[in-house]
C-alpha cells in the first residue's frame, strides 16, 4: 500500500483498523490463556501466570520497541523508494531481531527463580511461576520473530497480513 498518495485520514484510517482488531485479538488470546490454565490446571497455576504477567509484558515490549525501530528506517526508505536500502533495513532488523531475542530469551530463562524472588512471588506458586516464566523465555525467539515480520509487513504498507497471522495463532 502506498501511503504517500492520497487523502490521509482514508489512508491512515484503513491502515489502522486491521492494527486495532489485531489489540482485541491479542486480548482474547490472553483471555483464553487465563481461561485454560485456570480450568485445568487450577488456582495455583492461574496465580502463577498473573503473578508472571509484568515480566512477559516486558519481554513483549521491548521486542515490539526494537522491531518498531527497526520498521520506521524501512518504511522511510521503502517512502523514498530507495529498494536496496529497504532489502539492507529489513535484513539488518532481522539480524537485530534474532540475536537481541536468543541472547534475552537466554538471559531470562537462567534469571528466572532469581527475578521471581526478587518480586516477592509467593512459595507456593514459585515453582509454577518457574515453569511457566521458563517457557515463555523459551518462546521469546518466536514472539521476536511475528514482531519483526509484523512490523516489517507494516513499514511496507501492509496491516493486514500480520493481522491474519494473529487471527490465525
Amino acid at each position: 500500500m502506498n501511503m504517500t498518495e492520497g487523502r490521509p485520514l482514508v489512508l491512515l484510517s484503513v491502515f489502522a483498523l486491521p492494527l486495532l482488531i489485531g489489540n482485541l485479538f491479542q486480548q482474547a488470546y490472553n483471555l483464553a490463556d487465563s481461561m485454560i490454565v485456570g480450568q485445568l490446571l487450577g488456582a495455583n497455576a492461574l496465580a502463577a501466570v498473573g503473578a508472571t504477567g509484568s515480566i512477559s509484558f516486558l519481554f513483549f515490549s521491548i521486542f515490539s520497541g526494537i522491531s518498531g525501530g527497526c520498521s520506521i528506517v524501512t518504511a522511510q526508505y521503502f517512502g523514498a523508494r530507495k529498494e536496496e536500502m529497504v532489502r539492507r533495513a529489513i535484513a539488518n532488523s532481522a539480524y537485530i531481531m534474532l540475536a537481541s531475542s536468543i541472547l534475552t530469551g537466554t538471559v531470562a530463562f537462567l534469571m528466572v527463580p532469581t527475578v521471581l524472588s526478587w518480586m516477592g512471588t509467593p512459595p507456593e506458586i514459585l515453582p509454577d511461576a518457574v515453569t511457566y516464566m521458563r517457557m515463555t523465555s523459551a518462546s521469546v525467539p518466536l514472539v521476536a520473530v511475528y514482531n519483526y515480520a509484523s512490523s516489517m509487513q507494516q513499514a511496507l504498507g501492509d496491516s493486514r497480513t500480520p493481522l491474519y497471522f494473529l487471527i490465525v495463532s
